[in-house]
Order: structure tokens, then sequence, then C-alpha cells
């Protein structure tokens, strides 16, 4: 696998979680502030584990970055869209217009944005970050949205992570898993471009499967037990799985020999010290608030990019503050 893409793969998390450490120190010498700073809005889906993960990060974050500045503290206002696209829409406008939120995070992607900028002329000019992994978007986005920023990697980029160590592992057939809910379909130039530079180390896709939503389906673990039993009978038992749900990632199949988008590229930064004691204060919390998922608590690289979006947009913020009051004090 090439060192330089595999060592890119592996930054994203390592940023988050050495902002934790710092964290803790500081905040040893301090109590919880209590004074308000501003507001960073968030719309999550509560449901879904993506949202939970978001939920519990972005509120480590908040508390982690109130302690270390002793004085000042940020207000999180979360919105649940209950994963409604609708739902998504009335909430940004409701925390941009009413709750008079300074930035945005979130899961909505760049075309939605900038469909809802046309409506509210307030939302193009709000710093919003996005945590989830674009499509193909238009070039024209970033002149349409100038303050619209795309807190993880092109998916171009995690398809070539994924033909790196396929290709390092010298796998010349593959079977493709995706789940149909996730509009990697919508996207018909995606299956192509995988498919492109898996031939580039040499291997190609020998079969297709598409599963369900995971929520639809009473047993998932059972359906997902079966699936696997029937590609055993192909000639290629290596699977490649693109554009899942994290509902998805935590059950059976991640413990068969898989690649994915949150598999290899994490070993790396989970030997690190300042990621053990932020996934042990992440799963201490995450139990704390959904006890039913204590098996399945450690974060996601969703977690990390919540974590390190929240700490940025706080510190980014205070910034400005001394910026603007020593302005005023000249």
């Amino acid at each position: 696998m090439s060192p330089v893409i595999l060592s890119f793969c592996m930054l994203s998390l390592l940023v988050a979680v050495s902002t934790t450490s710092a964290a803790k120190a500081a905040g040893d010498h301090c109590p919880l502030a209590s004074h308000r700073m501003g507001k960073i809005g968030g719309v999550i889906d509560s449901g879904s584990r993506v949202g939970k993960e978001m939920k519990v990060a972005m509120e480590m974050a908040a508390e982690d970055f109130a302690r270390s500045s002793c004085s000042k503290q940020l207000v999180l206002q979360l919105e649940d869209s209950s994963g409604d696209l609708a739902g998504d829409a009335s909430f940004t406008v409701e925390l941009v217009d009413s709750k008079q939120v300074q930035a945005l995070i979130g899961t909505m992607s760049a075309q939605d944005t900038g469909y809802l900028s046309k409506i509210d002329k307030n939302i193009k000019y709000l710093p919003i970050i996005s945590l989830t992994s674009p499509a193909i978007t238009p070039p024209s986005m970033a002149h349409h949205l100038p303050h619209f920023f795309q807190f993880s990697d092109h998916i171009t980029f995690h398809i070539q992570c994924l033909a790196a160590i396929v290709g390092h592992f010298k796998w010349r057939k593959v079977t493709v898993i995706h789940e149909s809910k996730t509009g990697f379909s919508a996207y018909s130039g995606i299956l192509t471009l995988l498919s492109d530079t898996l031939k580039t180390v040499n291997t190609e896709i020998e079969h297709h499967s598409t599963f369900p939503p995971m929520p639809s389906l009473s047993n998932p673990g059972v359906f997902i037990d079966q699936e696997l039993i029937d590609m055993r009978s192909r000639s290629n038992r290596v699977f490649v799985v693109v554009m899942s749900s994290l509902e998805m990632a935590v059950l059976p199949i991640c413990e068969r020999k898989t690649v994915g988008d949150d598999g290899e590229r994490t070993e790396f930064a989970r030997t690190s010290e300042p990621f053990k004691r932020f996934r042990s204060r992440f799963r201490s919390k995450y139990r704390s608030e959904y006890p039913e998922e204590e098996e399945y608590c450690n974060p996601s690289i969703f977690a990390l990019r919540a974590y390190d979006a929240t700490w940025g947009c706080c510190s980014n913020y205070e910034k400005l503050n001394r910026k603007i009051k020593l302005q005023r004090f000249i």
C-alpha cells in the first residue's frame, strides 16, 4: 500500500484526539466555566448510530473546551431531525434565524445546503461543517457556499484507500457490498469509479451484493450471516464494504475479513495514547446515555470528526471575540 495514502487516511483520526489531552490538563486546574460565549448549532438524527455518536462527541468537546478556557463556555444547540430531509431543512432554518447560532455542524450535503441557501440568505454566510463524505459534487458549489466546509475526505479518496489496501494484499477478485438506503446507487459514477480504480491494482469486482436498510430487518444479524454463508460458495471470499451505515458496521459482518471505510485505516490511531483516553471517556458517556448499546460503544470516525469540528468552532469563535474586543479597545 502507498505509504502516502495510508498516512493521509490516518491523519484525520489523530487530529481530534490530540486536543483531548490538552483539555484534560487545563481542566484539572479550573472549574467548569459558566460564562456563555456563543452558540453552535447541530442537526442530528438521534435514532441513528451516527447521530448518537455525534451528540456524545459534540457534548464532550464543548465540555472540554469550557474546562480548558476556564472562563468561557459555548452553548450547544442540538436539534433532532429523525433522519428526515425536511426536518434537516426546517431545523437548520430555525437554528440560523430563530436561535441565531454562530456556526452549524451536521450531516447536510453541499447540494441540500445550496438549495436551502437560495431560500434563506443567512445560511449562505454561516459557517457550516458537514461531517459526511461527499459524493461527486459540482465544482460550482464552492462559489455558492463560501463558508461550507466538508470535514471529511472526498469519496474519490476513500475509493483510492480501498484500492490501495486491496492491492497491498494482492486480492484479484472481490465482492462489493453496500446498503441500499445509503444513496450509493444514486450516483452512477461511483460504482464505475470503484471498478476503474480497482483495475489499477489488477483487481476486478466479481460480484455485487446490495443489502436492504438495516432498520427494515427484524433480525439484521441473522440476515447478514445467511448472506455470508451464500457468498462463501463463490470463488472469492474478499468483501469490500462501501457506503454502509454504522448500524451495519457493528454487526457480525465486521468480524469477518472485510475491507471498509472504518476498518484498516483506524488501526494505527487505536494504538495511540490520546485515542485510548478519548475512547475510554467516550465509551463511558455513550454507555450512560445508551445502555442498550453497551456492547457496541466504541467511537467511529464520525465521533472523532464531530469532536474535532466542535472544538474547532469553539476555538475560532473565542479568537474572533478576542480580536473584536482588541479592536474596540484600540
